[in-house]
């Protein structure tokens, strides 16, 4: 028996990814499509983009501007 428990990542469909950013999705849509917006994964054939909290945190922080 193994004493670690193991946790499942959390992937966020592009609504509550944009929900998460506070930006609309369709913004976010064109970012990803553009190439300028967070890390996705793609996650089957129809395109449905998938993406992880930690990338949108690191995507907002290199976002900062005049600090």
């Amino acid at each position: 028996m193994y004493s670690h428990a193991m946790t499942e990542p959390v992937w966020l469909n592009i609504t509550a990814a944009a929900r998460y950013l506070g930006i609309h999705r369709n913004t976010l849509w064109r970012r990803c499509q553009k190439g300028t917006g967070p890390a996705f994964y793609r996650v089957s054939t129809r395109g449905d983009h998938r993406f992880r909290p930690e990338d949108l945190d690191a995507w907002l922080a290199a976002q900062r501007t005049g600090e």
